[in-house]
C-alpha cells in the first residue's frame, strides 16, 4: 500500500545542514515534519512507495533549513504584520529578538511611555506590561516564523527608574533583578545590553553584574523546573 504524504520536493540540490556536500534529490513532507531524503538514483523506489498530494519541482534550486536571523528587531513589526513576509521570503524561519536591550517586555512606565509612537504608528492597540502577556499576543496573531526573545536591559531600567542618568538604589536594583527573572520565568532566553544608547548608557558595571548574577540564577531553576516538567510528563 502506497504511503501518501503532504509535498514531495523533487530535483533539488539539498543543503542538508550538516555541512555535507550538496546532493541533488527528493525531499518528503508530512504535517510539519520532513518524512525522507533521498539522493538522486533512488527516485523511482521513493516513488513506489509515496503518493503526494503535491509535488514541487525544485530543479535549478536549492532545498535548505531555514534560516535563523540571530539579530532580529521584530518585536513590534510582527504583531502587526505576522506573515513577516520580508524575511520569509529571505528563507528565515526563525528570529531571535530583544537585541541591543530593546525588547517587546517588561513594558510599562517610562519604558512605554517612549514606546508610544511605535506602536501607534504600527496600528497596534494592545498594550502588556509583561512577556507572559506578549506571548500571549504572539500566539493570538499566529505568527509565520518561530520565534525567542532576549530581555532588554534597556527595558528593564527604563521600567524601573526611567531614562534618569544615575545609579540605582538598592530598592531599584532588587527590583531590576526581580523583572529578569520574571522575564526567564515567562520565557526570555536571556538579557541583551544596549550600553551606548539610553537608559543603558547610564548604567555602572555593578548594575550589569548584579542583573547577569540574577540571570545565571533563573535559567539554573529554568532548566531545574523544565527537566521536573518533562519527568512528570513521561
Amino acid at each position: 500500500m502506497r504511503k501518501t504524504i503532504d509535498t514531495l520536493i523533487r530535483y533539488g540540490l539539498i543543503v542538508d545542514g550538516t555541512g555535507a556536500e550538496p546532493f541533488e534529490g527528493d525531499l518528503s513532507i508530512s504535517g510539519d515534519r520532513i518524512v525522507s531524503v533521498v539522493k538522486s538514483g533512488s527516485e523511482k523506489k521513493l516513488q513506489s512507495g509515496l503518493n503526494a498530494k503535491r509535488i514541487i519541482d525544485a530543479q535549478g534550486l536549492i532545498v535548505c533549513p531555514g534560516f535563523i536571523d540571530t539579530h532580529a528587531h521584530s518585536d513590534f513589526t510582527l504583531l502587526a504584520d505576522p506573515r513577516a513576509e520580508g524575511k520569509v521570503y529571505q528563507g528565515i524561519t526563525a528570529e531571535i529578538n530583544g537585541n541591543c536591550g530593546m525588547s517587546a517586555a517588561p513594558l510599562y512606565g517610562s519604558a512605554l511611555e517612549r514606546r508610544e509612537e511605535d506602536l501607534r504608528e504600527l496600528g497596534i492597540r494592545e498594550r502588556w506590561a509583561t512577556f507572559g502577556e506578549y506571548f500571549g499576543l504572539l500566539e493570538k496573531r499566529g505568527i509565520a516564523l518561530n520565534f525567542l526573545t532576549l530581555a532588554g536591559h534597556g527595558n528593564i531600567r527604563a521600567c524601573v527608574m526611567g531614562y534618569e542618568n544615575r545609579k540605582p538604589t538598592k530598592r531599584e536594583e532588587r527590583k531590576m533583578c526581580d523583572l529578569v527573572a520574571q522575564s526567564v520565568d515567562e520565557g526570555a532566553i536571556g538579557l541583551s545590553t544596549g550600553l551606548i544608547y539610553p537608559p543603558g548608557i547610564y548604567s555602572e558595571t555593578e548594575e550589569l553584574i548584579a542583573l547577569a548574577r540574577t540571570l545565571s540564577s533563573a535559567r539554573k531553576d529554568s532548566s531545574t523546573a523544565a527537566r521536573g516538567r518533562s519527568r512528570m510528563s513521561r
